[in-house]
């Protein structure tokens, strides 16, 4: 199985990812996310090259309940965030009715819209998180990557493939413990999060697929709880999870 190391870096401020974005309906109210239709949860990309630093939220439909706005900085431990709606007046940690926040979410792990009361109805959710890089001129883009950015393209959570400016530089370790740091020719991303069913779930239609298996890594983390998650690469274009219950895992795959 190849291991890969991610060096990123960009010219313009999120050029690699855009804009992050999950969406999805609540009909349901849960103390997790772990619960069926009762969370919308966008886990957050940070690292010292680019980092996520504002969010919106964006809630449509007809329903009656309590939407909280939550975040963490390890996935695990949510605490509630404020958000000013566009509309104006003060920050709110809560909505029952539709309408449009930001947020500031610099440095965090997750940001969530949970309900913590649910009576009727749907609630469409759309949370849209974006940032900057560090990187600020071409001379630096040179030095990172050894030359100008290409194009590629990003699969966002919601399935939408997103165009990017700069291609990330990615390098296969291969298998021994002295990394060999084989460019990885036209590299691709893909990420989400989904719930588990008796422990288990299984993500299929990657499109377009990866060349095989051997092609690809994917990394796990349940979004829950504290446990344990495996992936296996089943297929180009599927995976598989391993986890705790109905638990919510979030996941990133990286190859060609």
């Amino acid at each position: 199985m190849k291991k890969l190391l991610i060096l990123v870096a960009v010219l313009c401020p999120f050029s690699l990812f855009g804009q992050m974005s999950s969406t999805g309906a609540i009909t349901a109210s849960g103390s997790t996310c772990g619960t069926t239709n009762a969370c919308i949860p966008l886990t957050l990309f940070n690292s010292p090259s680019i980092s996520t630093t504002s969010a919106s939220v964006v809630v449509t439909g007809t329903f009656s309940g309590t939407l909280q706005f939550e975040a963490s900085t390890d996935g695990v431990t949510f605490s509630s965030i404020p958000g000013i709606p566009l509309a104006g007046g003060a920050s709110v940690t809560s909505a029952t009715s539709t309408g449009t926040w930001t947020f500031g979410i610099a440095a965090l792990a997750q940001f969530r819209v949970r309900a913590s009361a649910f009576a009727s109805g749907s609630a469409t959710v759309t949370i849209q998180a974006s940032g900057g890089g560090s990187a600020s001129s071409a001379a630096a883009i040179a030095a990172l990557f050894g030359g100008p950015g290409t194009s590629s393209q990003f699969l966002a959570a919601n399935g939408t493939i997103q165009s990017v400016a700069v291609v990330p530089s990615v390098a296969s370790c291969a298998t021994t413990t002295t990394c060999s740091n084989t460019a990885v020719v036209a590299p691709r991303f893909v990420r989400g999060t989904v719930p588990l069913t008796a422990g288990a779930a299984t993500v299929t239609g990657i499109s377009p697929a990866f060349t095989s298996t051997a092609t690809f890594n994917c990394t796990a983390t349940d979004t829950t709880a504290a446990a344990a998650v495996s992936v296996a690469m089943t297929s180009a274009s599927s995976i598989t999870f391993a986890g705790t219950s109905t638990d919510t895992i979030s996941y990133l795959c990286v190859g060609n």
